[in-house]
This record gives structure tokens, C-alpha cells and sequence, in this order.
């Protein structure tokens, strides 16, 4: 087969699979959350990935590429709110968006006021609940500005790691060492990058396994004679227990096949009661890094988005008295100021969405009988299906129902849209660099369209093809 003809069916297939994902979006009556983000390629190109996420009717949660765009130099606010725009005008959703879900910076900040301002008329209570900042992202800035503080603690162990991996002859001889001492050599050693806090999180887990084959390593080798000392090893055993549940709890908020946006909540609230209880660690190095980090913390979520406590309270197994439980540890005095933020928030949805359907000819509903199912206490320990809710799933809370698909879809991290550029570093390696632009999109979107219906029955690592994206639904860390 020839590269034009190979061309043309890749472009065929594309122009296919976008018309059935068209035709999907069109048959749902519930808005739609956006995810986005940038990626530069191993030929210094820029590229935008948009990401969409909707309910169907059958209650079913789906993520789906609509646009992998070369965006040309500068990569600012305006350059990408123009394409952003574009995108949305494209594929129809101008007129249903419920949020979008960026990274933390300063050009998305500008970006997203942009988009507001064109499409205020058409959002949730006029962009209210538009911007849906990383919550990932913001955990990383967290945890990172904690280790900054403590760098030089590990500083030893970190130097031992860098050099028995300097070299392949190197990374054999450790690897000797340890068969000798009958370790297994499953885990390699990985050196740490200083703007991941999880890379950090890594290397000292792994080095914790081979700490007897450092020793044995050093012996045979004498042009390393620094060793960790046991206080070393100590304190690295100590900041691994201590990061275990953050780096879980960014695996938890990043989920894809099943809501987040009602998990936010409460996991921020036991982040903060664990940071607060480091306060009081024996440790001096935990003490100095829970500082930072509630610092950190504070900065950004000292009031939670309105997005997270409506989606908890929408969530039958929370409601508003376990929110308002919570907001009582986190806030103290303030926790009345909070619950009625919350409560305005819900009437006001409440109150748009009963004129919505009255507009379009919807029998009405008693708006106080909504309301007040959305604050009513569920038993905590029932089963429960989250898009299944009896009681709102059929038909007799139908302006809840519509809210819940609406807020529940918004993602709280960008994870959608970043796992993309896994796959386009692979369609996009150092044999195929010279691909145009709108062939690699034509492959991006394609393999997501045709993908999307078989994820949840086959493996996730069968679908993206690529390390670190597990397929079972990660367990809260707290």
C-alpha cells in the first residue's frame, strides 16, 4: 500500500469514527465538561489536546477526544482561547458546556476568563462554576513545595541511586549484588527529576528495598565510599509512609471511567486533618514539611470550589450532613458561612434548571421537594449505584437528576487529556517525527473514538498501550 492511499484511509476512518462521536453528542440532553492541555513534541512542535465529558441516558460516563491541534508559537492565552473557541463552535457544544478543567497557570487563567466572557449567557450560573482548576495538580504543588524543604535530608541516598545508575556496567554490577544476596532485581532504580515530587516518591521506595545491596555493591566497587547512614535511611523510610497517600490520592482523582468530581470533597477534608496531625510528628523533618505543605494548601483551597461540596452533596452517600461534618473539622467558626454558600449554590441550580424545563415545556416540578432530597441523610452504608440512585433515576426528582449528570461528569483533574500524549509520543517517534500535524491528529482521535466503547471490557493497558494506567479503579487513600 502506498503513503497516499495509507493516508487517505487513515483520513477516511477519521472523518467516520468523528460523525458516529457527533451523532453520540447530539443524542444527550446533558451538558458537557472539557478537559485541555499543552504538549510539546520531540520536534518542538506544540500541540492542544480537548477533551469532552458527558453522561448519556443510560447514565454512563464517556471521555472522548474532539480536537488534537498544532498550535503555533506563542502559546498564550489568546492563541489558545482562539482555538479553544474554535473547537467548541466545531463540534456544537458552545451552547451546552458545564466547566472546564485546566492546569494551574496563569495563560489558562486568562484563557478560561476569555472563554467566559464570550460564552457567559450560555453557562451555569453564568460561569459560576466554569473553572475547574487541577486538582492533581494543585496536590503536586503541595507535596513538592513540602519536600523542598527536607531536600537535603535524602540528599545521600539520592547521590548512591545516581551513581550506581550512571552506567549500563554499573546498573549490571548492582544487579550481581543482588542476586548474590538472593534480592530479586524486579524493580530497577530510577533517579529521582526535581519537578516531580512522585519521581522523588520512587526512587527512595525502591532504594528502601535494596538498602543491604548498596552496602554489598560497595564493598565490590571502591570508587563509591559515601554510604547513607542509618538516619538517612530512617528519615527516607518515614517520608515514604508519609507520601504513600498523597500519590494515591492523585491516582484516585484521576479516574476516568467513573465520577470524581462528588470524591473531591471529602478526600481534600482528610488531606487537611492528616497534614494537621504531621504538625505534631516526633519527626522534625515531617513538622517542617506539613508547614509547607498547609501553606501550600491554603493558598489554593482555603475555600473549597462550590463544583466539589455541590457534587458531594448530590452524592446519596454524603449529602449535606456529612459535608456540614466536615466543614465543621476544616472551617471551625466559618463552617456556617460555607454550608450556606453551598445551600445558595444548590437553590441557584435548582432555580435555573426548573426555568430551563418550563421554557421547554416540562411538567413542572415543586422546586423545595428538590432541594430538599438534595440535603436529606441517606444512610452512609447502603449500597448504592452512583448513576443508578433509585430515587433519582426514576423520574421522581427529574430537575436533581438532570443537575447530578451535568455536575457529576466534571472531571477534577486533567488526566483525560494528558494521557493522550502518551500515545502521541508514540505515534510520534524518531521514525515518524515528519508526520503532518493533521495526520497525527487523524490518528489521535481515531484510536480514542474506536477505543472509547470497549474500555471497562478489556484491559485499560490494552487500550492506551502504555505503563502507569492501571486498569482497576485505584481505593482512597484515607
Amino acid at each position: 500500500m502506498s503513503r497516499n492511499t495509507l493516508q487517505s484511509e487513515i483520513f477516511k476512518l477519521y472523518n467516520f469514527e468523528r460523525d458516529k462521536t457527533k451523532k453520540l453528542l447530539e443524542s444527550i440532553e446533558s451538558r458537557v465538561a472539557i478537559t485541555t492541555d499543552m504538549w510539546t513534541s520531540s520536534t518542538k512542535m506544540g500541540y492542544m489536546v480537548v477533551t469532552m465529558h458527558f453522561i448519556d441516558k443510560s447514565w454512563v460516563l464517556h471521555s472522548r477526544i474532539m480536537r488534537f491541534i498544532h498550535v503555533l508559537s506563542p502559546h498564550d492565552a489568546e492563541s489558545l482561547g482562539d482555538q479553544l473557541v474554535k473547537c467548541l463552535f466545531d463540534w456544537n457544544v458552545d451552547r451546552k458546556l458545564s466547566a472546564i478543567a485546566v492546569d494551574n497557570c496563569s495563560t489558562n487563567d486568562s484563557m478560561i476568563d476569555k472563554i467566559k466572557n464570550k460564552f457567559s449567557d450560555k453557562l451555569l450560573l453564568g460561569g459560576k462554576l466554569f473553572h475547574m482548576r487541577c486538582c492533581a495538580h494543585i496536590l503536586n504543588l503541595v507535596v513538592r513545595d513540602g519536600l523542598k524543604v527536607i531536600a537535603d535530608g535524602i540528599e545521600k541516598i539520592r547521590d548512591i541511586v545516581c551513581f550506581w545508575t550512571a552506567s549500563s556496567k554499573r546498573i549490571e554490577a548492582f544487579e550481581y549484588a543482588a542476586n548474590q544476596l538472593k534480592i530479586k532485581y524486579a524493580k530497577k532504580l530510577v533517579l529521582d527529576c526535581p519537578t516531580r515530587w512522585n519521581s522523588r516518591y520512587f526512587m527512595l521506595s525502591v532504594a528502601l528495598i535494596y538498602k543491604d545491596v548498596f552496602v554489598r555493591a560497595q564493598q565490590r566497587d571502591p570508587h563509591y565510599k559515601c554510604l547513607p547512614e542509618e538516619s538517612d535511611w530512617q528519615l527516607a523510610t518515614i517520608m515514604v509512609e508519609h507520601l504513600q497517600p498523597f500519590y494515591k490520592l492523585i491516582e484516585f482523582f484521576s479516574g476516568t471511567k467513573y465520577p470524581t468530581a462528588n470524591l473531591v470533597f471529602p478526600m481534600i477534608c482528610k488531606m487537611r486533618e492528616t497534614m494537621n496531625r504531621w504538625v505534631s510528628s516526633p519527626h522534625i523533618e515531617i513538622q517542617t514539611m506539613a508547614r509547607s505543605m498547609i501553606a501550600k494548601f491554603e493558598k489554593y483551597w482555603s475555600d473549597i470550589p462550590g463544583v466539589m461540596a455541590v457534587a458531594a452533596v448530590l452524592d446519596p452517600r454524603y449529602k449535606m450532613l456529612r459535608v456540614e461534618f466536615y466543614f465543621g473539622r476544616l472551617y471551625g467558626f466559618n463552617a456556617d458561612r460555607q454550608r450556606d454558600k453551598v445551600h445558595g449554590l444548590l437553590k441557584e441550580l435548582i432555580t435555573e434548571y426548573e426555568s430551563e424545563a418550563l421554557l421547554m415545556g416540562v411538567e413542572q416540578v415543586d422546586e423545595s421537594s428538590s432541594f430538599d432530597y438534595s440535603i436529606e441523610v441517606l444512610g452512609g452504608d447502603e449500597e448504592f449505584e452512583l448513576y443508578k440512585s433509585q430515587a433519582v433515576n426514576k423520574g421522581k426528582y427529574p430537575i436533581l437528576a438532570k443537575i447530578a449528570k451535568d455536575i457529576l461528569a466534571i472531571p477534577v483533574s486533567t488526566v483525560a487529556s494528558e494521557s493522550a500524549f502518551s500515545a502521541g509520543g508514540r505515534f510520534l517517534s524518531l521514525h515518524r517525527r515528519r508526520l503532518h500535524p493533521d495526520t497525527l491528529e487523524a490518528l489521535m482521535c481515531a484510536q480514542n473514538w474506536i477505543w472509547a466503547p470497549l474500555r471497562g471490557r478489556i484491559p485499560e493497558e490494552e487500550v492506551y498501550a502504555t505503563e502507569g494506567i492501571d486498569d482497576e479503579e485505584p481505593v482512597a487513600p484515607f
